[in-house]
């Protein structure tokens, strides 16, 4: 599984795993639905705040919409014309899509030279604003918090940004593995999964406000998502060998 998401009225997950995307009753714990997309490795899937319209992005570098009720495909495609699209996120309100992709800017027998960029859509599927480059090879998550106004990059390290404006709020240093990252509820606090240059694994989480970390709580494997209750009074993860962890 590359990704999933619950519908805002808590009834259905959707999930996506290389060409497929499934539909899950959460009352009924059934699978009520599967959705054939374009063939690929797994890849990223967002549903928008509606609950209605999917974007989905395979090895091709483009991002397709679908309808989550009809399981159609919707017109308009975004084609990043870059070897990798590795994540993407809907603004709160639904009216932004961001997206990461990783493009080969130069080879030649020793060295591969990558750029990654964030992509700004709006729904019509113009550019909503100019794109930022980075020097990461690839930015694995992206992350708006519920407040609408900080937008969290992945990548070797974590980057805070105000929304729309994009001055740095909080840089968290480079590392090996970031996991996440996730807003509380109140959109005070950001909560990553990490792993450091010896393979160390933590879950850490930060105050916004302070620019301070909170506390620290080290892994013994290799982590997973990260989450926050909806009261963002526990911090929830999960490692790769499908064990969890509550945390205050």
């Amino acid at each position: 599984v590359a990704s999933a998401a619950l519908t805002p009225d808590g009834q259905r997950i959707v999930s996506s795993g290389g060409q497929t995307l499934r539909f899950w009753d959460v009352a009924a714990m059934r699978q009520t639905d599967c959705l054939e997309v374009r063939p690929g490795l797994p890849a990223p899937m967002v549903l928008a705040p509606d609950g209605r319209t999917l974007a989905t992005a395979v090895g091709d570098g483009i991002v397709r919409f679908w309808d989550a009720v009809t399981l159609k495909q919707l017109p308009g495609e975004l084609d990043h014309k870059a070897d990798t699209i590795n994540a993407l996120a809907f603004s709160p309100e639904g009216r932004v899509l961001v997206s990461s992709a990783t493009a080969t800017m130069a080879k030649n027998d020793s060295k591969q030279t990558y750029l990654s960029r964030l992509f700004y859509w709006n729904r019509q599927g113009d550019t909503f604003r100019k794109n930022t480059d980075f020097e990461y090879p690839a930015i694995f998550g992206i992350q708006f918090s519920p407040d609408q106004r900080k937008l969290a990059i992945s990548s070797g390290g974590i980057r805070v940004c105000s929304w729309p404006r994009s001055s740095t709020v909080l840089s968290i240093g480079r590392c090996s593995l970031r996991c996440g990252p996730t807003f509380s509820p109140d959109s005070r606090l950001l909560a990553v999964g990490s792993m450091n240059k010896e393979y160390d694994r933590f879950v850490e989480c930060w105050d916004l406000d302070t620019k301070k970390r909170k506390w620290q709580s080290e892994q013994k494997d290799t982590m997973g998502p990260v989450v926050f209750s909806p009261d963002g009074k526990l911090v929830a993860s999960a490692d790769m060998r499908g064990k969890g962890r509550i945390q205050a």
